[in-house]
């Protein structure tokens, strides 16, 4: 199912009137695709992204948990940068590992190859896989 980015951020935004019903109760999988666009036409990849987005009961994007996989990612990403002058040989600082293993285990979610280039096949419009038109948010 396709979103548009501004209903995506509406339901990030914690607005109180935004759900999905159809989502209630359940992790998803996400997959965000930023393309480059010529003429109003998507021609070309220009980013993936793949992660899970849980929802209340009632529908609405659990932004606390989003937030929470976004400094996990952070943290997992930039704790291999910081250096300490304490630091010697003895000392091993692996915070940053542990918090990749957990983004890997919680956040994000890997597609297999065949799906990673449907997603990519549908986010260029390419007619084999067509826009769901059954999608509905609601507004409370």
């Amino acid at each position: 199912m396709r979103m548009p980015n501004n209903r995506f951020e509406k339901l990030l935004s914690r607005c109180p009137t935004e759900r999905v019903p159809q989502f209630a109760g359940q992790r998803i999988r996400v997959a965000e695709v930023i393309v480059s666009l010529e003429n109003r036409r998507p021609v070309e990849i220009i980013r993936t992204c793949y992660f899970y987005l849980n929802f209340d009961r009632r529908g609405f994007a659990d932004y606390e948990t989003f937030m929470k996989h976004g400094a996990l990612a952070i943290e997992a990403h930039m704790g291999s940068f910081w250096r300490f002058p304490e630091d010697t040989k003895k000392v091993i600082r692996a915070g940053h590992l542990f918090a990749a293993r957990r983004r890997d285990h919680e956040a994000v979610w890997k597609p297999t190859p065949p799906l990673a280039g449907a997603i990519c096949n549908a986010a260029l419009d390419d007619p084999a896989y067509p826009r769901v038109r059954s999608f509905t948010c609601e507004t409370i």
